[in-house]
């Protein structure tokens, strides 16, 4: 079939990305990419996943939200919220529609990525997925932290429930494995850093139990997060800023309640052996995965308050003790 000059043009610069991208790669990388193809078409071919293993049930949040600040402040994060339930979030200059959300389509070139099996898609083809970037700016769930904690800060309960919503619209649209937010491990991970926020600022409110309750529809969703990310992480020449995101949302997740640390035993992935420094503001405290001793230590300084509203984006605020640098090492 012939191409325009655009598809020309893209074809072209995937073909010099992937010619960069092959002279980082060393023959052991290429051989683990080869196994991965292998994997992705026997995974492809199966018709049905095998349920969550579930060996705990759900534990009561011990996070506690800060002080809440000056009226600004609240003022501040209501009226964002208000433009939420108006239907209206606007990031990467572009506007999305949160009322009736379509969480595969980019508003920049009107693109609906297809239904397809995530980890094999090519989201690079924007004939195929548009600008993924801006469909992925949405499915992070970042926006509802800000509607969560507008429900935190003034117990309105119709902030809770436009992020029950947001959250059963998109399980409805977003079956595993298919479709583009389950391409990236890095989405899945900083979606799961959203969710655990979103957990925190809506404690307290009925429409947790639907979402975080005993029987919560999200759990199988973050076991099939976590699973995936510890199945497909980065490695070898990609072990970059996305390594750390995805890492990241793997060990806050696993750490924030006693459910998601049921998931990860249930399913035991091969250890991830790498270590990642994050540098961080200087209030916060060392932590070493790797060494229980420092996390003793750890334990036993006294927590700090977090000035004014932990902003949920904001990965460094997380109310921990004061140090300057994160350590994990899984």
């Amino acid at each position: 079939m012939p191409f325009d000059k655009e598809s020309l043009q893209q074809l072209q610069a995937h073909a010099k990305w992937l010619c960069r991208r092959l002279q980082m790669m060393s023959a052991g990388e290429l051989a683990l990419r080869l196994r991965d193809r292998v994997r992705f078409a026997v995974w492809r071919r199966g018709r049905a996943w095998s349920a969550p293993r579930f060996v705990d049930k759900p534990a009561q949040s011990a996070y506690r939200l800060p002080a809440a600040p000056g009226q600004d402040g609240v003022q501040e994060v209501v009226e964002q919220a208000e433009e939420l339930l108006a239907g209206r979030f606007v990031a990467l200059n572009q506007t999305f529609s949160v009322g009736d959300v379509e969480w595969h389509r980019d508003p920049q070139s009107e693109v609906t990525a297809p239904l397809r099996f995530g980890p094999t898609l090519d989201y690079r083809d924007r004939r195929i997925a548009g600008n993924a970037r801006n469909i992925w700016e949405l499915n992070r769930h970042q926006y509802l932290t800000t509607a969560a904690l507008a429900y935190a800060l003034t117990g309105e309960e119709r902030f809770a429930v436009f992020v029950r919503r947001q959250l059963d619209s998109w399980l409805d649209q977003n079956p595993f494995p298919l479709g583009v937010n389950w391409a990236s491990p890095l989405e899945l991970g900083l979606r799961l850093i959203s969710w655990v926020w979103v957990s925190r600022f809506l404690a307290g409110s009925p429409e947790t139990e639907s979402l975080f309750g005993e029987h919560g529809r999200l759990w199988p969703a973050i076991y099939r997060h976590q699973w995936m990310i510890a199945k497909l992480q980065s490695f070898g020449s990609s072990a970059n800023n996305h390594l750390v995101g995805e890492m990241a949302g793997l060990f806050i997740s696993t750490v924030a309640r006693t459910q998601q640390q049921a998931m990860m035993a249930s399913f035991q992935p091969q250890p991830i052996k790498t270590q990642m420094v994050i540098r961080v503001p200087p209030q916060l405290q060392l932590i070493s995965i790797s060494q229980p001793q420092q996390q003793q230590q750890q334990q036993q300084q006294q927590r700090q308050p977090c000035p004014g509203i932990c902003l949920p984006q904001m990965m460094s605020n997380l109310c921990t003790p004061p140090s300057v640098i994160v350590q994990v090492k899984i």
